[in-house]
């Protein structure tokens, strides 16, 4: 072997050497994943036009009388990070959305509100909330009365005298709690609101009772009233128990009575819950039951279930979702979902049972 072609093969050895360099290098650039947008193209990009008409005709849809899907949504994640969290990617056909907490709404809810209100006919509405405000109530007077317990004992030590803080007593915070709920209907721009109030049986009462609870009643009802004839045009939801209502003269001014069943067990016990408080003067031409879906824990099996008149174990917005289909001697005016944005998550497709809720009811619609 000569010289020169020594020299050559060195040549090639060097630049095969250099070249299997740089495929491993680049080979080590492949696998850094790299973060590429996915372009999807959509009806509204590729056809306008069509996609404008389609809004029409679902605006007009939510116009129109048919069984509503209403969805209780829990707006309390404010990052906003995942899907779930965003009000414009519930199912087209939702027709009411009830924001779990009114207040302190973010520039992406208020933003998201106009948003399905103006294209899709979705209407925004809040819930007060009399038993939270019970609760709270409740909550407070205990810590007064740890205070309290602490400040005596406390005194006692030093040979002080003590003068207990006083607990809350309900119907004087009451008029300060229901003109600030109330004011979130024109803060925000809602459509409406739902007023949930569940309350005690008067039937073994005394008389003293009887009086104290008509007097929350008044303050209670005189408020909502007030504001429900001021604004005629807006939504109004009854949620809890009507047949505790001392006076039921302003149930007629809500357009529905919603019952809070998401955790009935069987559509039969469902009906009877129902009946019991369609009593004289509660209006039974406008009724939502409402349903859970799955839990979001996985250790739960019992959330979201429900056994139906033959016995067969269902989603429960599937059972519910039926028998709102089936005649009664009242009128059933849709289904409501308790927190919907946990139906979101479901391998299939998002708002799964939600989106068969709809076709159930509406056989005709496109979710």
């Amino acid at each position: 072997m000569n010289n020169e072609l020594l020299r050559s093969m060195k040549k090639i050895a060097i630049l095969l050497t250099l070249l299997l360099a740089g495929m491993m290098a680049a080979c080590s650039e492949w696998t850094v994943p790299e973060a590429l947008p996915i372009e999807r193209p959509s009806i509204e990009a590729e056809n306008p036009a069509l996609y404008q008409q389609y809004l029409e005709n679902l605006r007009n849809y939510k116009k129109s009388y048919h069984p509503l899907l209403i969805g209780w949504f829990d707006n309390s994640d404010k990052s906003f990070s995942g899907r779930a969290s965003h009000l414009k990617a519930l199912p087209d056909k939702v027709d009411i959305v009830a924001l779990m907490y009114g207040d302190n709404l973010a520039d992406v809810e208020r933003e998201e509100m106009a948003a399905i209100r103006n294209d899709k006919g979705t209407k925004t509405v809040y819930t007060i909330d009399y038993e939270a405000f019970l609760l709270d109530i409740n909550t407070r007077n205990e810590e007064i009365d740890a205070l309290n317990e602490a400040g005596a004992i406390a005194a006692a030590e030093a040979g002080e005298d003590y003068t207990p803080i006083p607990l809350l007593v309900p119907d004087e915070e009451l008029p300060g709690f229901m003109d600030n709920q109330l004011a979130l209907l024109d803060k925000y721009g809602y459509d409406g609101f739902g007023f949930h109030y569940v309350g005690k049986s008067s039937a073994v009462m005394t008389p003293a009772q009887k009086a104290e609870l008509q007097a929350t009643q008044d303050i209670l009802l005189t408020k909502l009233g007030a504001v429900m004839q001021r604004y005629p045009e807006k939504l109004f939801l009854f949620e809890g128990r009507p047949d505790r209502l001392l006076n039921k003269e302003l149930l007629a001014d809500f357009d529905y009575i919603v019952f809070r069943t998401q955790t009935a067990t069987n559509t039969l016990a469902l009906t009877e819950t129902v009946k019991i408080s369609l009593v004289t003067d509660v209006p039974a031409n406008n009724i939502i039951v409402c349903a859970s879906p799955y839990s979001t824990d996985t250790q739960d099996t019992k959330t979201g279930r429900m056994t139906d008149e033959t016995g067969a174990t269902l989603p429960a917005i599937t059972a519910m979702a039926w028998w709102v289909t089936v005649s009664d001697s009242f009128t059933k005016a849709g289904l409501g979902v308790y927190r919907i944005n946990d139906d979101y998550f479901n391998p299939e497709t998002d708002y799964k049972l939600t989106r068969e809720a709809i076709e159930i009811m509406n056989p005709s619609s496109k979710n």
